[in-house]
């Protein structure tokens, strides 16, 4: 990954709380290092101050590489993730309003209103909303995460993964809209969604299936 990935991590987590998809303190993100270590946010931190000093290392395994970080409490989750997708580069968890509205029903967001979305987002899998930082929670969201680009934690939020820091913030931000639409949608009615041979197309050009 080109560049500082400490001050790509901070940037990226700046422009999420900008964008009103994260708290101050909520949501984490990772990305992995040319060296085989994970580059993850330390926990605590104002999400709108953060900077590149505020990135912890660690190893493929989870051993601390940065002295005096404690990494988020997240990281186990993150880890399951990149052992079950060797393709993932970057990983966010976040906390936009509507998509963590949608997590706390039984409703899902739908990915069929517009092509971007489609493309962008695919398939969400939704897990159960085991407790935050825990092995149960980090165990569900891997094997999610080995069918899909985007997982809806239950009563919690999204995660979504990415080859790079920018995929992993563009589907964030993209799943905030479908969630958005799909609220919109239902409340305007007569929903009209891309019909199966759109759909098949789009799979066709731009997933090769």
């Amino acid at each position: 990954m080109p560049g500082n990935i400490r001050e790509e991590i901070a940037e990226i987590t700046q422009r999420l709380y900008r964008r009103g998809l994260t708290t101050v303190s909520g949501g984490n993100i990772s990305a992995r290092g040319g060296n085989g270590s994970i580059f993850i946010t330390r926990s605590g931190p104002d999400k709108g101050m953060l900077t590149g000093e505020d990135i912890c290392e660690i190893s493929s395994g989870g051993d601390i590489l940065s002295a005096g970080l404690n990494p988020s409490m997240e990281t186990g989750m993150h880890l399951a993730i990149y052992r079950r997708r060797p393709d993932t580069c970057a990983i966010i968890h976040s906390h936009p309003t509507v998509a963590c509205a949608f997590s706390a029903t039984d409703r899902e967001i739908d990915t069929t209103l517009t092509g971007e979305t489609y493309l962008l987002l695919g398939k969400i899998e939704k897990v159960p909303g085991e407790t935050m930082g825990s092995e149960a929670l980090a165990d569900e969201v891997g094997k999610a995460a080995a069918g899909s680009d985007v997982i809806m934690i239950g009563n919690h939020g999204p995660v979504c993964l990415g080859r790079s820091l920018m995929e992993a913030y563009n589907r964030t931000e993209v799943l905030e809209q479908a969630a958005r639409m799909t609220l919109a949608a239902h409340m305007l009615g007569n929903c009209s969604r891309l019909s199966a041979e759109t759909l098949r197309h789009i799979d066709s050009i731009f997933r090769g299936s």
